[in-house]
């Protein structure tokens, strides 16, 4: 399966690649802490928690236009998805992100949440980058009732 997801950003493609490529841009919208430098056959490291300890190699990338990660460690059912972020500039002030989350292997409850909460992190993303909003790291995620 894959998870799509297409959100406008009133950003330059230049601020969007940070936020998607650069350790701090990724830690206002998304991991708690990442490590990590946007160089091919890199890799990052995504930290939500003890529990929570990401890696992914840098599959891919086009500096300001595209990065793609594959996950080599991380909940089973995640290990060699790739998450892809496309950048498609949409006139002066507006940039298209293209995201694709690829290769889960079957449609599972955890596909469903992930793909929920995709949504919600690609939200605090458009947050960050038009209004300089960043959401504690606890109220970014979908919550458990």
């Amino acid at each position: 399966g894959i998870i799509y997801h297409d959100i406008e950003i009133k950003s330059s493609a230049n601020k969007i690649f940070d936020a998607l490529a650069q350790p701090e841009g990724l830690d206002a919208w998304w991991t708690l802490k990442s490590k990590g430098n946007p160089i091919v056959g890199e890799e990052y490291n995504f930290f939500f928690s003890e529990d929570y300890n990401w890696f992914a190699q840098v599959e891919s990338l086009t500096p300001y236009q595209s990065v793609h990660y594959k996950m080599t460690h991380a909940s089973d059912d995640w290990i060699d998805t790739v998450l892809s972020f496309d950048i498609i500039p949409q006139g002066i002030a507006f940039c298209l992100l293209r995201f694709e989350h690829q290769g889960w292997r079957a449609i599972t409850d955890h596909y469903r949440r992930t793909s929920y909460c995709w949504a919600l992190y690609l939200t605090c993303l458009k947050e960050y980058l038009e209004r300089g909003i960043i959401k504690a790291y606890s109220d970014r995620g979908m919550k458990r009732l």
